[in-house]
Order: C-alpha cells, then sequence, then structure tokens
C-alpha cells in the first residue's frame, strides 16, 4: 500500500501566498516576476524569475502530496507565470510592453480625470437645483463635493460660501421660532460661525482672482445687504458689474435699492412738507388771535 507524503507546514503556505497574490492577476504583469514599469526588467533578469517560479511552483512537484487543493492552486499560479512569461520572454517584448503600459497609463489617467471632472459638474448642478428649492443643507453638501473635485474653482468655492450663509440663516430662524413657541433646540450648530466661514471663503474667492470675481462679489453684497449695510452692498454689486456688466441679479438688486432710497427721500418730503404745513397753520392761527387782541383791529370793528 503506498503510503501518501504530507505537505509541509511552511511550503503550503508559501504555495497559499502566492496563490493570495496572483489572484485576481495583476493588471501589470511585471508584478508577477517581483517588477514593475518604474524598475522595469532585462531579459535575463525575466527568465531567471521565471526559471525559479517555475521549480518552485510547478504542479509536477506536488503530485506526490495527493492535495487536490494544494494542485489546483500550483496549477492555477504556472498557468499565470507562463503567460506571463509568454509576453515578457525576449527584450523587445519586454520594450514594447512598458510602452504599450505607458500609453495605457496615460489614457487611463486622462479617463480618470475626465470621469472625477463630470462627478464635479453633476454635483454642482445638483447643489444649483438644492439652492433653487431652498434646501440649503443638502446644496451645501454637494457644493463641498464639486469644490473638493477641483478646489481651484472661483465659482464652486462662491456659491459653496452662499448655500452656507443661507444656511445659516435658516439655522438662526429655525432656532429663534423654537424659542418663541418653547421648544428644545434640536440643532445647535454654530449659525454665527458658519457666516463668518461663509464670509471668509467669499473674500477668498475674490483674492484668487479679482478680475473673474463677479459671483464672490455678488454674494457679498447680498451679505452686507442682509446686514443692512446698503453702501457697502452697492459697492460690491458695482464691483461684480464691473466684471460682468451683465449680472442680472446684480442689476435688479441695484435697481431696487436705488427704488426704495427714492421711496424714502419722496417720504422724507412728504414728511417734511407736512410738517411745514402744520407749522404755518399754527403760525396763521396764532397771528390771527394776535390781531383779534390788537387796539387797531378792535376800532375797525367799532369795538
Amino acid at each position: 500500500m503506498k503510503v501518501a507524503i504530507i505537505i509541509s507546514r511552511e511550503l503550503r503556505e508559501d504555495v497559499e501566498a502566492f496563490f493570495a497574490r496572483l489572484s485576481p492577476p495583476p493588471d501589470d504583469i511585471l508584478e508577477v516576476f517581483g517588477f514593475s514599469l518604474d524598475n522595469m526588467p532585462t531579459e535575463q533578469e525575466v527568465r531567471r524569475a521565471y526559471g525559479e517560479m517555475v521549480k518552485k511552483y510547478h504542479p509536477d512537484g506536488f503530485f506526490q502530496f495527493q492535495d487536490k487543493e494544494i494542485l489546483e492552486k500550483t496549477d492555477y499560479i504556472f498557468r499565470i507565470i507562463r503567460g506571463a512569461y509568454e509576453r515578457l520572454d525576449t527584450m523587445q517584448k519586454i520594450i514594447d510592453y512598458q510602452e504599450q503600459a505607458a500609453a495605457g497609463a496615460v489614457k487611463n489617467a486622462k479617463s480618470q480625470r475626465l470621469q472625477r471632472d463630470l462627478q464635479g459638474i453633476i454635483a454642482f448642478d445638483k447643489a444649483m437645483g438644492c439652492l433653487n428649492y431652498k434646501d440649503y443643507r443638502s446644496a451645501v453638501e454637494f457644493f463641498k463635493i464639486a469644490l473638493d473635485i477641483n478646489p481651484s474653482d472661483q465659482d464652486r468655492m462662491s456659491y459653496y460660501a452662499w448655500a452656507l450663509f443661507k444656511l445659516s440663516l435658516q439655522i438662526k430662524e429655525d432656532a429663534a421660532r423654537a424659542v418663541a413657541e418653547g421648544r428644545k433646540i434640536d440643532n445647535k450648530e454654530d449659525f454665527v460661525e458658519m457666516q463668518a466661514r461663509s464670509r471668509d471663503l467669499l473674500n477668498q474667492a475674490v483674492e484668487r482672482n479679482k478680475k473673474t470675481a463677479s459671483i464672490a462679489y455678488l454674494f457679498l453684497g447680498h451679505i452686507y445687504l442682509s446686514e443692512g449695510l446698503i453702501e457697502m452692498a452697492e459697492t460690491n454689486y458695482h464691483l461684480a458689474l464691473a466684471r460682468n456688466p451683465n449680472l442680472a441679479e446684480a442689476i435688479r438688486v441695484l435697481r431696487n435699492i436705488d427704488i426704495k432710497r427714492r421711496q424714502k427721500e419722496a417720504e422724507a418730503l412728504e414728511a417734511s412738507k407736512g410738517m411745514f404745513v402744520r407749522w404755518w397753520n399754527k403760525l396763521r392761527k396764532w397771528l390771527a388771535a394776535k390781531k383779534k387782541k390788537s387796539p387797531i383791529f378792535q376800532v375797525k370793528n367799532g369795538k
């Protein structure tokens, strides 16, 4: 009766470790032999590495153990190293593989960059939709994603800052409403800090390129206007229009400011006219009273 030979623990662990390393096969076949595109081998180095692996992992050397699992793993290993060697068994094949891999890496890098840029555009579009529907929290999240993908984008930073400011106002209003209704404030976010952060981001956006900072100036104008700082708001709106004369929102807000200013001036004028009329009527009454009491008036009336 033939006695089965038991594979040693060390050899089993070695086979299993190399099998795990090749499962799945690496994208770069140079890695099968321990090399890389940054560490290109010579033909002799590939042949030497292949020869050592064949001696160590060829399935024929494992039949004696009658271990089905090990035989399957060594058969898989041999097929992988054999296939890799057939693509790298001459210096010309190694050079050709290096050129093809380099071209593929450049193409893949471009593809990944384009895909990431597309993700940024999609996130920005979603954020704009959330902003229009006044879902400021979601808008902040999507603008942040878009900005992280392209941190140098001036407009993305500006919109992110504006959404953050609008969210801070919403949190402030919710907190005030909760206090008025005697409810517990669940959201303890610091809206003052958020407003300071939004203003800081807008100033950063301006400093990146003042010549193209129309959106940043526009939102700074909105913030100053909400705080009642009309002159500072007007200054920023004019700075925005200097960079983009067709910025309809800045034109509209400036027109509204001018209309309100004219209304106040008209009201002030009407108020001053009313004061003058009231003063004049009082004066006339006083003069009439004085006239009745004067001796000359009494003589003329036969008194």
